[in-house]
């Protein structure tokens, strides 16, 4: 059994090496059993056996900036978990974002004008407007990541925030989709428009963007909220 000193030591060598909180508490997991196993099996002090399982994670835990436009040091651990976090919740969204669109299809050949271009406002705010309200309503929770700003509490902490980046942007775009409802209808039934190559070209480049961000904000919100609580009880330790 491990002493509260000796747990102390193996957080502090995590937390240097600038770990997201909530993977650091897993990686602390795996460091605590390797540890009590090397012990064991080899019969060797807390601060051998400590050295042998940093020496087995010294690859992966090894800091360094990797050329990105991020110019924080990170090491190959992170990287590898915060692009297969970041490909999953881009499939998530790009699923959500085709069934949108599809739906948005099936409604300009169902519906007649008005109701079309009504659907479409009610979908696009919501695409804004609903990321905002998770925000709010989780208000307390998203700004610990401000709170503790020097620390990473989990990789879907920047995905959370991103909504916010496109906000006024995507309530512009929700405006002139609706002003310009008609044409697009006009567009999807016959393919017919007096919009140009160009405009068509932006209108579809901006519903793909704007489902796009806004799903792939409230995938990480949802796991961001996750995640955090599992995080709170560690942050007595920052």
């Amino acid at each position: 059994m491990l002493s509260e000193t000796q747990l102390t030591e193996i957080r502090n060598y995590l937390l240097s090496k600038k770990l997201p909180i909530d993977i650091l508490i897993e990686v602390n997991d795996h460091f605590i059993s390797q540890i009590s196993d090397v012990q064991r099996e080899e019969n060797l002090s807390f601060e051998e056996a400590f050295e042998k399982v940093k020496d087995d994670w010294k690859e992966e835990l090894t800091l360094s900036w990797n050329g990105s436009i991020d110019l924080l040091d990170t090491n190959p651990f992170i990287r590898d978990v915060r692009q297969q976090l970041a490909i999953e919740n881009l499939i998530s969204a790009s699923k959500y974002s085709i069934l949108t669109i599809s739906l948005i299809i099936i409604s300009a050949l169902i519906f007649n004008q008005n109701i079309f271009k009504y659907f479409c406002l009610l979908t696009f705010l919501s695409f804004s407007i609903f990321p905002l309200f998770v925000y709010i309503k989780n208000f307390k929770k998203f700004q610990l990541a401000r709170k503790y700003s020097n620390y990473i509490l989990t990789l879907h902490q920047g995905g959370s925030f991103l909504f916010l980046g496109i906000l006024g942007l995507s309530l512009q775009f929700t405006a002139k989709f609706f002003d310009y409802s008609d044409e697009v209808q006009k567009l999807i039934h016959s393919g017919k428009t007096n919009f140009e190559t160009k405009k068509i070209i932006l209108l579809i480049i901006g519903t793909l963007t704007l489902t796009l961000i806004s799903f792939f904000s409230i995938i990480s919100q949802t796991k961001y909220i996750k995640q955090i609580e599992k995080v709170k009880p560690f942050l007595k330790y920052l």
